[in-house]
């Protein structure tokens, strides 16, 4: 039988509160590592994961943006001399 999956939603900040609360369970030192760990470990994977890709997903969208921005001030330059002349006359 297979696990079920569901879809939880975290803010970025949640998702870094529970990757500390996992490192805390990671690093309590036990002889092997016991069989109730490793799904732990494997969340705390994920999240940082999770966590990396958020962080990436921001770096992109503030890329764009600027490049949009770059870009509609080269079609359209801004001239105030210009703009000052258009309101004078």
């Amino acid at each position: 039988m297979t696990e079920p999956v569901v879809t939880i939603k975290f803010t970025q900040s949640e998702v870094k509160k529970l990757i500390e609360s996992l490192k805390v369970i990671k690093d309590v030192k036990l002889p092997p590592v016991p069989d109730w760990k490793k799904p732990y470990i494997q969340l705390l994977k994920d999240l940082e994961k999770i966590n990396n890709d958020i962080d990436d997903a921001k770096k992109s969208r503030n890329e764009k943006v600027a490049s949009e921005s770059f870009k509609e001030e080269s079609i359209n330059p801004k001239c105030n001399v210009c703009e000052d002349w258009h309101r004078k006359g």
